[in-house]
């Protein structure tokens, strides 16, 4: 962490993610331009539990858009996986997906950080073999849609009215 870094901070107590800010330089400021994007370092370190006892258990951190700033400013988070085992200053790739020039000063909350629990086996089994069977199947977006039923009708063949 260097001196600049700001602190995350939870705004409520029911707050799931940590605000994450730009180093608080004096007299600086970034301009990105829209469609172009920035690699921003906080300068803030996590240090995530790593513990081989847990069965695969385990915390990662993610690194995610302040509707507030998508919102006023355009810009948007474009990555943000944090492992466990990851011990460097947290960086913030953001891209202006506005019509405007994005300027952010120093000690602006910029992006959030939420904590989710993963599961990592072990071992894992890949096979080039023919795969199992499942309900869904190979069906890909929106695969788990329920298809409509045809309308329930009445002895005469008439809809009922729902």
């Amino acid at each position: 962490m260097f001196p600049e870094a700001v602190e995350p901070t939870r705004q409520t107590t029911a707050s799931v993610g940590l605000d994450l800010y730009t180093p608080n330089f004096k007299n600086v400021k970034w301009t990105i331009l829209p469609g172009k994007q920035y690699l921003l370092d906080t300068g803030i370190v996590l240090e995530l539990p790593v513990d081989e006892t847990t069965h695969g258990l385990r915390i990662a951190a993610l690194i995610k858009d302040k509707s507030s700033v998508a919102y006023h400013n355009g810009l948007c988070v474009k990555a943000g996986v944090i492992d466990p085992d990851f011990r460097g200053s947290i960086k913030i790739l953001l891209r202006n997906e506005g019509e405007k020039p994005a300027i952010i000063l120093g000690g602006y909350k910029i992006a959030q950080v939420l904590f989710i629990p993963t599961w990592c086996p072990r071992e894992l089994v890949l096979t080039m073999e023919e795969e199992t069977t499942t309900e869904r199947g190979t069906r890909e977006f929106g695969g788990t849609k329920v298809e409509p039923q045809a309308p329930e009708t009445q002895g005469d063949n008439t809809e009922i009215d729902s």
